[in-house]
């Protein structure tokens, strides 16, 4: 009954009514022990959804805790021990980069990379690859952009990522700003046509992604100085913030 309303409610863009269903569905359930233990899958995913919710909210001291309940369940049940696991470290992960405390996130960065390799051959690629992508944006935003290169062709690399077109996209146009901060401007121009050409095979190129490819195309065709790049960048970053209001484009 209250999966219905969560979805809905998260599909309309009502964050706030969905987090509040979450909230029912979960105290529900903990009203009855012997539910958790009879289906402790659904419990999970019932957690994992609170879990996002509150972190679209910002709700970070309600999200430690919800986030403690899914740790539980990854060290003591080990038939969903994977499932808990992305949910876990994946949420973890993104709560550090949306609080920008990306040093606290890169310390996790080993634990994860051995678990990951524990899970070999009973691993979701998928879920691999966004992990991948979420160390990437941790050393991007500590600035230790070669680390976050590694990563980047680490996703380019595994021939899985382009049956995951959405990720797929995105991980060539954030490729280009890396290159961008390298200062490799003498590549970029052929990172640009292959992002092109790949995106344009696409049947939708998001306007993010053309604001990104227009943004860095100007960059080289000016071949900008440090001051023109910092207002190049403001008006990047104004852009987006317009284009995201569109909730098209936060999916």
């Amino acid at each position: 009954f209250y999966d219905f309303f969560v979805v809905y409610y998260r599909l309309t863009g009502d964050l706030n009514k969905s987090l509040e269903y979450c909230k029912k569905q979960v105290a529900l359930m903990e009203m009855f022990p012997h539910f958790k233990e009879s289906d402790s899958k659904k419990y999970l995913l019932t957690l994992t959804s609170l879990s996002l919710a509150e972190l679209n909210l910002r709700k970070y001291d309600d999200l430690q805790q919800t986030l403690e309940k899914i740790k539980f369940i990854m060290l003591n049940y080990p038939a969903i021990k994977r499932l808990a696991f992305n949910a876990y470290y994946h949420t973890q992960l993104a709560t550090y980069i949306d609080t920008a405390r990306f040093e606290k996130g890169i310390l996790l960065i080993p634990d994860i990379e051995k678990i990951i390799i524990d899970f070999k051959g009973n691993t979701n690629k998928f879920a691999e690859a966004q992990f991948y992508y979420r160390f990437f944006y941790l050393h991007f935003g500590a600035g230790e952009y070669s680390k976050a290169l590694e990563w980047i062709n680490k996703i380019l690399n595994d021939n899985y990522i382009e049956s995951a077109p959405g990720l797929y996209y995105t991980v060539r146009i954030v490729n280009l700003i890396v290159h961008l901060e390298l200062g490799n401007i003498d590549v970029l121009e052929y990172y640009i046509k292959s992002a092109q050409r790949h995106i344009d095979k696409s049947k939708k190129m998001y306007g993010s992604e053309k604001a990104l490819l227009n943004f860095i195309k100007n960059i080289i065709t000016k071949n900008s100085g440090d001051e023109s790049l910092q207002q190049a960048y403001k008006k990047l970053r104004k852009e987006l913030l317009e284009i995201f209001k569109d909730i098209s484009e936060k999916t």
